[in-house]
C-alpha cells in the first residue's frame, strides 16, 4: 500500500469515530455475519472493506442489531446513525436516502451528511449549510457559509462572512453581525466585534461588552476569558473573580479547572486550581486531563507518558503508560501491547496482553480495542467478551515514524 493510502487508512478510521459517537461497533471482515451480540441498544454500524483495511472508496457501511445479527448489509458508502428510527445512507452512486430500519428509503436526500443535531441532519451543498428532517424535508434551505450545529435552541451560522444565530426554523433570532462566535452555554455566548470578545444573551443583548481578547464559554457559572495576554475568570456579570494571571485556562468542571504557566525554561506546564483561583496541584505537568475524572484525581502526562495525580498533589500511578481511557465508571491504561483494568483503588484488576493496541470507543457498558488481528471487546469491569478477528495490519504500519 502507498504512503498516501496508508494516511487514508488511518484518517478514513478517526473520521468514521468522529462521525458516528461512542455507540458505534467498527468491524472490517470478509464475513460481517461473525458479528456477536454486544449490548442492548439501536441499530449498530458495521463495515467491511477490501482486504480487512479502511482504504479510499472501498468501504461500505451496514447495520446489525444488537443480538448481531446483519439487518442491513454493509453496502452503502456513508451513512449516520439511527436517530429516531431514521438513518441516511449514500449508494454507490452517491445518491442520498433517509431510511428506516427496514431499509425502506423515506426520501431521496441532496448534498452531504455532516452531523445530526437535536434531531436535524446538517447538510452541505456546494459548500452552503442546511438542514433537513426525518422526512428529507429542508427546514434550513442550504445557504450559509457555515455552521456550529444547534446548542440550546439556536445555532451558530455563518453568512457573507458574518455570524449570528438561527432557530430551527432558520428564522434569524440574532442577526449576522459578528466576526466570530462560540455556541451558547449557560444562556450566553462569546461573540466577537472589531477584535474584542463579550457575553451575549439569547435576545442579542450585551451581558458583558466586548472588552475581552479571547474567551471560554461559561461553565458553572464561570467563563475564562483573555486580557492583555493573560487569563482569568469572570462571573456572569462580568466581574473579574479570578484575576488574569496564566497563559493558559479551560472551562470548569465538578469545581475544578486546568490552567498554564511558563516555568523558568518557558515551557508551558498545566495545573489545577478550584473556583476561588487557588491551587489544588500546581503547574509542574505537561498536560493534564479531566476525562472522567472523580475522586481517583486527574490524569496527567509527562514526556509523553501518563499517569495519575489526586486532589492532594501525590502521584498514585507513575507516568508510564503510552493511552488511557479515564472513565466514571472504567479506567484503563495501556502501554505498547499490553491493556490494563484499574479498579476503584487503582490496583490492576485484569491485563491482557494484545500486541499493539488502539482504543476506538466505550461508554457505559462497552469498551472496544483495535489490534492488528481484530477488535477485543470488554466489559466495563474489563471482563473479555468477544474478539472478532480481523486484518489491520496495514492501518498499524508504521506511517513517517509515527506507529
Amino acid at each position: 500500500m502507498s504512503i498516501n493510502k496508508k494516511i487514508i487508512t488511518l484518517i478514513l478510521i478517526f473520521v468514521l469515530l468522529c462521525i458516528v459517537g461512542l455507540r458505534v461497533v467498527i468491524i472490517s471482515s470478509k464475513n460481517s455475519k461473525n458479528i456477536k451480540p454486544i449490548e442492548d441498544g439501536e441499530l449498530y454500524i458495521i463495515s467491511k472493506g477490501g482486504n480487512g483495511t479502511y482504504t479510499d472508496g472501498l468501504v461500505r457501511y451496514g447495520f446489525m442489531n444488537k443480538n448481531g445479527q446483519v439487518v442491513i448489509e454493509p453496502k452503502y458508502k456513508r451513512v449516520s446513525s439511527f436517530i429516531n428510527g431514521v438513518a441516511y445512507v449514500k449508494d454507490n452512486n452517491d445518491n442520498g436516502y433517509l431510511i428506516d430500519k427496514n431499509e425502506n428509503k423515506i426520501s431521496r436526500v441532496e448534498g452531504r451528511y455532516v452531523e445530526v443535531y437535536d434531531g436535524l441532519w446538517l447538510m452541505r451543498i456546494d459548500n452552503k449549510w442546511g438542514y433537513i428532517d426525518k422526512t428529507g424535508k429542508w427546514v434550513i434551505e442550504p445557504k450559509y457559509g457555515f455552521t456550529y450545529g444547534f446548542r440550546e435552541g439556536l445555532a451558530a451560522v455563518r453568512e457573507n462572512g458574518k455570524w449570528g444565530f438561527v432557530d430551527k426554523n432558520g428564522k434569524w433570532i440574532i442577526k449576522p453581525t459578528f466576526q466570530k462566535i462560540q455556541s451558547f452555554s449557560e444562556g450566553l455566548a462569546a461573540v466577537w466585534v472589531n477584535a474584542k470578545c463579550g457575553f451575549i444573551n439569547k435576545s442579542g443583548k450585551w451581558i458583558i461588552r466586548p472588552t475581552f481578547e479571547d474567551a471560554e464559554k461559561f461553565s458553572q457559572g464561570l467563563a475564562a476569558v483573555k486580557l492583555k495576554g493573560k487569563w482569568g475568570y469572570v462571573d456572569k456579570s462580568g466581574k473579574w473573580v479570578i484575576k488574569p494571571s496564566f497563559q493558559k485556562a479551560s472551562i470548569f468542571k465538578e469545581g475544578y479547572s486546568i490552567v498554564g504557566e511558563y516555568d523558568s525554561n518557558n515551557n508551558l506546564k498545566e495545573g489545577i486550581i478550584d473556583k476561588k483561583g487557588h491551587f489544588i496541584i500546581g503547574t509542574k505537568y505537561d498536560e493534564i486531563y479531566f476525562d472522567g475524572f472523580d475522586k481517583s484525581g486527574f490524569i496527567f502526562r509527562q514526556k509523553k507518558l501518563y499517569g495519575v495525580v489526586s486532589l492532594t498533589g501525590e502521584v498514585t500511578i507513575e507516568p508510564k503508560y503510552t493511552l488511557f481511557i479515564w472513565h466514571s465508571n472504567h479506567k484503563i491504561f495501556m502501554d505498547r501491547d499490553t491493556i490494563y483494568f484499574l479498579d476503584e483503588s487503582l490496583n490492576i484488576k485484569h491485563k491482557y496482553k494484545l500486541g499493539k493496541v488502539f482504543p476506538l470507543n466505550y461508554d457505559n457498558k462497552l469498551i472496544s480495542i483495535m489490534t492488528k488481528s481484530g477488535i477485543w471487546y470488554f466489559s466495563k469491569d474489563g471482563k473479555l467478551i468477544k474478539k472478532m478477528d480481523a486484518d489491520f495490519s496495514k492501518g498499524f504500519e508504521k506511517i513517517d515514524g509515527i506507529n
